[in-house]
């Protein structure tokens, strides 16, 4: 096993430690990647036109669609886990998620603000900017009461964030 500290951001008193095997781990990587590749191509070769086909045509469905589509997949999922890793790692906690900070509220109730009052009709690209704006305000307002209740440790963060999330 090997131990990890936590980033210098929070104040903690104890370091983050885990219990799994080096190999444990690299064989799991390696796994999951064989799968991702198998996912991928079977991704590619599904639809109405198949992938064979799609080559003899001056559209390619392939190139047009279903590649850029795969590739935003993959990248919005990899930094989905990495941000649940960074969150993790921060508060030492491996059941940390956004909803610890209270960030998924923030982000919902601005969005149901534009929802609300009709943003979305005149401007569609008011809703991804309105829950970005809820999940930075959130996170700030958070953070300040942390700050101002205990100075930001780790623990009154988590305690402040659920508390705000609940509202």
């Amino acid at each position: 096993s090997f131990t990890t500290y936590c980033a210098g951001l929070f104040r903690t008193s104890r370091p983050c430690r885990t219990m799994i095997n080096d190999k444990i781990i690299f064989r799991a990587f390696i796994s999951l990647c064989f799968l991702l590749l198998v996912i991928s191509i079977l991704t590619l070769l599904q639809g109405h036109i198949g992938f064979f086909d799609a080559w003899s045509m001056s559209w390619n469905p392939v190139l047009s669609e279903r590649l850029p589509r795969l590739i935003v997949l993959i990248l919005s999922g990899a930094s989905l886990a990495v941000a649940g890793a960074v969150m993790q790692a921060l508060f030492c906690n491996p059941l940390a998620s956004p909803g610890v900070l209270g960030i998924n509220s923030g982000s919902s109730f601005l969005t149901m603000l534009v929802f609300v009052y009709g943003g979305h009709f005149s401007a569609s690209y008011l809703i991804p900017i309105a829950g970005f704006g809820g999940c930075l305000a959130m996170l700030v307002i958070v953070y300040a009461i942390a700050k101002y209740i205990d100075g930001g440790y780790s623990r009154t963060l988590i305690l402040v964030g659920v508390a705000l999330a609940t509202f």
